[in-house]
């Protein structure tokens, strides 16, 4: 038994920089990235302000951010439908740049690019986002950073854990490009998860155990007697929270 919901998975205005890992992904004649909260001047206080240099060409310095414990896994939370995205963004040099990005089995795929040179903090946002909207991120040939188009992550009940984040790329092609450095600001953070819910009942020694997701905290289980009928009761039985999920037990042939 499946429903669908959605629900706010984390959003960040402080930026901790304990909360945040960065990997620093480069090609061609590479480049650098580095991150650090500042407590003010944000929307409205603390940002995170990103720096990116990128060498000159063909050369490609990019910096991936991801949220500390933010993992969801679609085999036991819930398959992920699509997600919104939404991030303030401000330029501080150049422009200021978060596209959003899920890593998993060691991958990273970016979504859609979301940049600004506005020297004032503009909200961007991308809604409805499904797996094929973020290709795989690939060391380009030509000493850039590459989209494999036909490269996924895996969003179904079979795919892995899930960590979510950000990427800011900077590429210099090959003859023409030149040395460069962007510094952007990055705030209010928000990726919201569309995810199927799944109500899993099993059956030991006669007690029946019902179990689904606590993000689905605002479900209530019922019951009935008559899969025919339309009429269903709220059960009665307090919910036991373990391991992220809630549990609820219950003997063979006793009504609630």
């Amino acid at each position: 038994i499946t429903g669908d919901m959605s629900y706010v998975s984390v959003i960040d205005n402080t930026f901790n920089n304990a909360d945040w890992s960065e990997t620093l992904y480069v090609n061609g004649n590479g480049g650098s990235s580095s991150a650090i909260q500042v407590l003010s001047g944000g929307n409205p206080s603390s940002y995170f302000q990103v720096t990116t240099h990128c060498n000159s060409g063909p050369a490609c310095g990019a910096g991936i951010y991801l949220r500390n414990a933010f993992t969801h896994s679609p085999a036991t939370q819930g398959t992920i439908s699509n997600l919104d995205y939404s991030v303030d963004l401000k330029a501080f040099g150049l422009y200021g740049e978060a596209e959003p990005v899920v890593a998993q089995n060691g991958s990273f795929y970016f979504g859609p690019e979301l940049y600004t040179s506005a020297g004032t903090w503009q909200t961007l946002t991308e809604g409805s986002l499904m797996a094929t909207n973020f290709a795989r991120v690939f060391q380009d040939p030509d000493g850039e950073l590459g989209g494999d188009g036909t490269s996924h992550p895996d969003f179904s009940a079979s795919g892995s854990p899930v960590t979510f984040g950000f990427i800011v790329p900077d590429n210099s092609p090959a003859g023409t490009g030149v040395a460069y450095t962007t510094v952007g600001g990055v705030d209010n953070y928000t990726i919201t998860l569309h995810v199927a819910e799944i109500l899993a009942i099993g059956l030991t020694n006669g007690v029946t155990t019902v179990s689904w997701p606590v993000v689905a905290a605002s479900y209530q289980l019922e019951s009935t007697t008559n899969l025919a009928l339309s009429a269903w009761s709220p059960v009665t039985n307090t919910p036991v929270s373990s391991g992220g999920f809630y549990f609820v037990t219950n003997q063979i042939g006793r009504a609630h």
